[in-house]
């Protein structure tokens, strides 16, 4: 053995060291990477969530706003209808066609109230009772079905907590 040369293993090591040291750091910022992605995937997860959990309790809120005044008020209709915008994004399907049914409902009722107070005539205002009482009617049908449709998006049991 020459006294400036190196065992062969350390000159193998010399040789591949950087190489090893890239692999390394670049397996380790694929880690932090996947990490990351996974992170933000959660979090995309609980703001959907949220906003989907206000818009079931915004649901809730009219359905129990109705039991209670037996219509449905102006704050009661901007409420429901402000608090629910942009369902059609974050639902699907049944789900997207529960909240059209809802709004065009509670709007029709609330229209067929507001009008009752301008009507003199008696004809006019039973019918306008009438369609009140029937778009109440078909909300309140509407209710047993809430939990089924929302089951699908909230259902924590699923995630393993």
């Amino acid at each position: 053995m020459q006294p400036n040369q190196l065992p062969y293993f350390l000159q193998v090591i010399q040789a591949l060291g950087p190489a090893l040291v890239a692999i390394v750091v670049g397996l380790f910022a694929g880690y932090i990477g996947w990490r990351q992605w996974l992170t933000g995937n959660y979090r995309l997860r609980l703001d959907m969530f949220d906003r989907r959990y206000a818009m079931y309790e915004a649901t809730k809120l009219l359905f129990g706003q109705i039991a209670i005044n037996g219509t449905v008020t102006s704050i009661d209709f901007a409420e429901f209808r402000d608090k629910i915008r942009g369902a059609e994004f974050f639902f699907d399907g049944e789900a997207r066609e529960f909240f059209k049914r809802l709004l065009e409902l509670s709007w029709r009722a609330y229209m067929a109230r507001s009008r009752q107070r301008r009507i003199k005539d008696d004809a006019t205002l039973n019918k306008l009772f009438d369609e009140e009482d029937q778009c109440l009617k078909l909300v309140d049908a509407e209710g047993p079905n809430l939990e089924r449709i929302f089951s699908r998006y909230l259902d924590l049991s699923k995630i393993g907590l």
